[in-house]
């Protein structure tokens, strides 16, 4: 998918497209991103936790961890997937609990959004104990900012690129780029939309880490547009 939108937006250049956009035609996205979702009402993550260990014999939570972490996928058909343990417990059986109980978990949860889009998220759930106890003192989780986030704010930028939103998609691809700074397609895309909204320097700038990565892909623009050429 990303060599064709960079295929598209190259031949948007070449054509000699004249795209302007207006701060008025630049929609405000607020907060891209919406996080996932567990429950609802009185239903949180901590609660029905809680709940589902109380009846099981975790035992006391001791040893210099009390700290459960794991990392998880949630979809953006609302399931959980690709589960893996990062920190676990001393003690196997409460592993094994806790993770059975994440696992149950599964009907609760809700995708993230960008935009208004729903899509896969990775995130990292973690549950605390009271040290020499079984009571849970806190359950959260943050979405992580990988490689699956990074394709999702690039896909979008692409996206909205291909329909001359190009100060948008600047919003997009800035993300894709904070997250990865090494994608190559995110950092020509980004620099096509920076020449089309008149910031040459910027554009200049991404096409040269992409030559400095290794990739011809933006030599043409290079030469084109940045006086400096292939010097930096």
């Amino acid at each position: 998918m990303k060599r064709q939108i960079t295929q598209f937006l190259l031949l948007l250049i070449l054509i000699g497209s004249n795209f302007t956009v207006s701060a008025q035609q630049a929609a405000s996205e607020g907060s891209m991103i919406t996080v996932p979702v567990f429950g609802g009402d009185e239903l949180t993550l901590q609660k029905f936790l809680t709940d589902q260990l109380k009846d099981k014999n975790i035992g006391n939570v001791t040893g210099k961890s009390t700290v459960f972490r794991m990392r998880l996928m949630v979809s953006k058909t609302n399931e959980i997937k690709n589960l893996k343990v990062l920190d676990s417990l001393p003690n196997s059986s409460q592993n094994k609990n806790i993770n059975d109980a994440i696992i149950r978990s599964n009907i609760y949860w809700k995708s993230g959004f960008l935009k208004t889009t729903a899509i896969d998220m990775n995130i990292i759930l973690t549950i605390k104990f009271q040290s020499g106890s079984n009571i849970i003192s806190a359950a959260s989780f943050d979405v992580e900012r990988d490689n699956l986030l990074a394709n999702n704010f690039y896909n979008e930028g692409a996206a909205l690129a291909q329909n001359s939103k190009f100060e948008e998609a600047l919003k997009y691809l800035n993300e894709a780029v904070l997250i990865m700074p090494g994608d190559i397609d995110a950092l020509y895309n980004r620099g096509i939309c920076h020449l089309k909204t008149n910031n040459i320097p910027a554009a200049c700038s991404d096409w040269k880490k992409v030559a400095q990565m290794g990739s011809e892909d933006a030599n043409s623009f290079i030469l084109k547009y940045c006086t400096e050429g292939m010097k930096n």
